[in-house]
């Protein structure tokens, strides 16, 4: 019989089912925030145990693995200037990625506080959802939907208005791709460019800004959702068709 797993999550939530008699899902918390894995029909005690013992590894040991870190790390352009940026979450999902792929569990979600990985099909063929959720309001409806996503990881970079109120121009950076890693680093680096202070008018608007993101990802095949303070979700173009917007004052712009 089939089971279904719904996921909340700081930026997204999941549905899902896989076949057979399977254990629960586990929750732990790990990073500071809880972190879920769902092995479904693949799932055994021991899988799970030796996960969550590796995450709690990763956790003791990281800021003093210079190995690790180095791994974790990518540089990316910021101006005239190379920026590095770490991902200790990225580099974790990777982790678990690696294990299960060892262990031939081939449907599994993990969603560490927002930070989702999606492995393999669901029984009954339909698509893996993701909700994007609305950075002026986490807790209330999602303002997007992704579906037809698999094998991916879909990593937040947000700053929602009931936990730190800042004000952000553009307060919700999604990037998706198969790396962890990169998709982590990036959304942060993206974040911090389009929200950069200090800018003159000689600098390149938003929206320029934006369609070159989109296409320097586009062609290391990571797509890109982006949503602004005014109403609006800047998506890749190949998301059209796989993303719809889900509240009437929000519309989605492809570039």
């Amino acid at each position: 019989m089939a089971g279904t797993a719904v996921i909340m999550a700081a930026a997204a939530f999941l549905l899902g089912s896989c076949e057979k008699k399977q254990l629960e899902p586990e929750s732990k918390e790990v990073f500071g925030s809880i972190c879920m894995v769902n092995l479904y029909e693949s799932g055994t005690e021991k899988l799970y145990e030796e996960i969550f013992n590796r995450l709690e590894e990763i956790e003791r040991v990281f800021s003093t693995d210079e190995k690790a870190k180095e791994a974790s790390s990518r540089v990316f352009q910021v101006g005239n200037e190379s920026k590095k940026y770490t991902s200790m979450k990225g580099f974790a999902i990777e982790e678990i990625k690696e294990m299960a792929k060892k262990s031939h569990a081939d449907c599994l979600i993990v969603n560490l506080n927002g930070k989702v990985l999606l492995r393999g099909e669901k029984s009954d063929k339909t698509p893996w959802k993701v909700g994007i959720k609305n950075p002026a309001n986490p807790n209330g409806m999602s303002i997007a939907i992704i579906t037809g996503l698999t094998d991916t990881s879909i990593m937040t970079k947000a700053e929602f208005a009931d936990e730190i109120g800042t004000g952000k121009k553009y307060p919700s950076v999604t990037v998706i791709g198969s790396d962890s890693i990169y998709a982590d680093t990036c959304s942060s680096y993206v974040f911090d460019l389009l929200n950069k202070v200090g800018e003159t008018r000689r600098d390149k608007s938003s929206v320029e800004k934006i369609e070159e993101i989109c296409e320097k990802l586009r062609r290391i095949e990571n797509k890109i959702v982006i949503v602004d303070s005014d109403g609006r979700i800047f998506a890749s173009k190949e998301l059209e068709g796989y993303i719809g917007a889900s509240l009437d004052d929000y519309e989605i712009v492809f570039r």
